[in-house]
């Protein structure tokens, strides 16, 4: 099973499950299974649309409000003025996605940007959610 798996290859990382959500319907069907790390900063998730479609993603919000998400998912754009920024980078599992996104994460704090600690609750991941899309749809 593709999700079990997915999930197994998560919390191998050091994650916990937390949540499955649905998003919302202007976004299309996508189940999404909710992921946040102990130490880290970083939320995780796999999103498995209506088509069969999947990616894991890395999610951090800084402390001016901008967010970084890493994902498997490849064209996603950054939208620096509403301060939404993607990586895309070209990876096998999602271990290597989590050590991109942390990489990233490091050059953010060079350059002056604390992470918001990931809360570890239920409400933590959808509140974040919900934050990145009032932003992207701004």
């Amino acid at each position: 099973n593709n999700i079990e798996q997915a999930g197994h290859e998560i919390e191998a990382t050091g994650f916990t499950f937390v949540a499955n959500m649905t998003a919302p319907k202007a976004f299309g069907e996508i189940l999404i299974h909710g992921y946040v790390h102990p130490t880290e900063e970083v939320y995780a998730s796999y999103f498995i649309g209506t088509l069969g479609q999947s990616s894991f993603d890395c999610y951090t919000r800084f402390d001016d409000g901008s967010s970084l998400t890493t994902t498997t998912l490849q064209g996603e754009i950054s939208i620096e003025d509403k301060g939404i920024y993607y990586n895309c980078p070209q990876v096998s599992n999602f271990a290597e996605l989590l050590n991109e996104h942390l990489t990233a994460i490091e050059k953010r704090r060079q350059e002056g940007l604390t992470p918001v600690p990931a809360e570890r609750n239920l409400k933590g991941l959808p509140k974040e959610i919900d934050m990145f899309l009032k932003r992207r749809l701004s």
